[in-house]
């Protein structure tokens, strides 16, 4: 399954002698999926069976649904609805006879009154369409949106691989340095260690044989294997395989995918903590960063 983007349009229209249906699907980011309708008012129960169609399809944004039905140009079904128009006139009087001089003055044009709710009646063909016709054009229009879904998912997943890129980079080169600090250390310490050990003989021989060296280097190996961030390296590395292989997944990964960069970020801020070398720290922070440019990215994956 190709990575999709949560954002995204689709437009369908049908048309026959008697009707017009137009259907725009617009999708936006959202952890869930949040679905609004905007219908025409005699066709608010098909909400729900709309509804079901979408959700076979579309697994995780904002969808906006506008359905609009029109009497088509060969049907010349367009007419005024007057008694509708007078009830308007009995609303705008009351209005003034009500509110008095702080009523609003601006009257209405000509376009401003066609364009209220129920001036223009159409036939009554317009409300007879069966459910199937709606569900067909609606499939169309959501046909379109995860093609155009999917275009952006392939530009994201480019985007992707090459922070993974970086990340494995950088972590090479974490897991070789960190080790060759980590012995230099240790090599360091013991030398001190050696060396204090010599002092001590030198000025004060009667305590040098007190001095318990064992229990010094154990200390200090100690202290030297809480440095060790083999675990840490090993699990990041997990971390960004898992992430790799959900490219070839067959379901939608939005939700795997944040969660995958969660667990990067907290497993480099335990790298970065156990070890304050330079060169450690420079690229933690270049992983760091690329982590939260993944994250940032996943955010619009469905």
């Amino acid at each position: 399954m190709p990575i999709r983007s949560m954002t995204g349009f689709g437009r369908s229209q049908f048309e026959d002698k008697l009707s017009q249906i137009t259907v725009e699907v617009k999708a936006l980011n959202s952890r869930f999926l949040d679905i609004y309708f905007r219908l025409p008012r005699h066709l608010n129960a098909l909400e729900v069976e709309l509804g079901r169609e979408i959700k076979k399809r579309v697994d995780r944004g904002k969808i906006e649904v506008t359905l609009t039905v029109m009497d088509s140009q060969e049907s010349n079904g367009l007419s005024l609805n007057v008694p509708t128009v007078k009830a308007y006139q009995k609303i705008v009087q009351s209005l003034h006879d009500e509110l008095g001089a702080s009523a609003p003055k601006a009257p209405l044009s000509t376009f401003e009154w066609l364009q209220l709710e129920g001036v223009v009646k159409g036939s009554s063909a317009t409300g007879d369409l069966d459910l199937p016709a709606y569900k067909k054009v609606l499939h169309q229009a959501l046909d379109q949106l995860i093609e155009t879904r999917e275009k952006e998912g392939a530009h994201l997943e480019t985007a992707l691989k090459e922070q993974l890129s970086e990340i494995h980079e950088a972590l090479t080169l974490i897991d070789e340095k960190s080790e060759d600090i980590r012995l230099g250390l240790k090599d360091k310490l013991f030398q001190k260690l050696d060396i204090l050990t010599q002092e001590l003989q030198q000025k004060a021989p009667a305590l040098s044989g007190t001095l318990e060296t064992d229990v010094f280097a154990t200390e200090l190996s100690l202290q030297l294997d809480r440095l060790d961030i083999a675990e840490e390296v090993t699990r990041l590395g997990g971390h960004t395989k898992a992430f790799q292989e959900l490219f070839t997944a067959t379901k939608p990964i939005g939700r795997q995918m944040d969660f995958l960069c969660q667990e990067m970020h907290r497993e480099i801020n335990t790298i970065s903590s156990k070890i304050s070398h330079l060169e450690i720290a420079s690229l933690s922070v270049k992983v760091k960063q690329a982590v939260e440019r993944l994250r940032q990215q996943v955010q619009n994956i469905e």
